[in-house]
């Protein structure tokens, strides 16, 4: 009888072991459902040969003084893509930060670079130090 029970016992640990696992597996997807999808063509932005206008300030980054907003526009082809990048300085050392859409910045207009990818970032507490 104390075999089964030891067989039982291993054989509930494994089996919340895989659960624990797949647990993983999900708040990692939730936490950033893009990652990796840069690598698919139909998710990527072209840099070369497109035409990128921008509102806003011309450069906006999550660092200390650097902050603001930008909304830019690629057209290549006729298609369009777009990108939304909103930086809010709160203390020295945190900002809110919306990044929605592709990360072209103005500075790609007339370069020749790889395509860039999607992104979804929403962080109300952003350590900018």
């Amino acid at each position: 009888m104390n075999g089964i029970k030891a067989v039982i016992q291993w054989m509930w640990l494994i089996v919340c072991a895989l659960v624990l696992d797949l647990l993983g597996l999900i708040m990692m997807a939730a936490h950033n459902p893009t990652s990796n999808v840069h690598r698919c063509s139909s998710w990527q932005a072209p840099i070369t040969d497109s035409k990128i206008t921008y509102t806003g300030k011309f450069h906006v980054r999550d660092k200390p003084g650097e902050g603001g907003f930008q909304f830019v526009v690629t057209e290549n082809s006729g298609r369009h893509w777009y990108g939304l990048y909103w930086v809010v300085q709160y203390s020295a050392t945190r900002a809110f930060v919306v990044r929605l859409g592709y990360k072209v910045v103005p500075a790609d207009a007339g370069t020749v670079a790889d395509p860039v990818g999607f992104t979804i970032k929403i962080n109300p507490a952003k350590s900018i130090a």
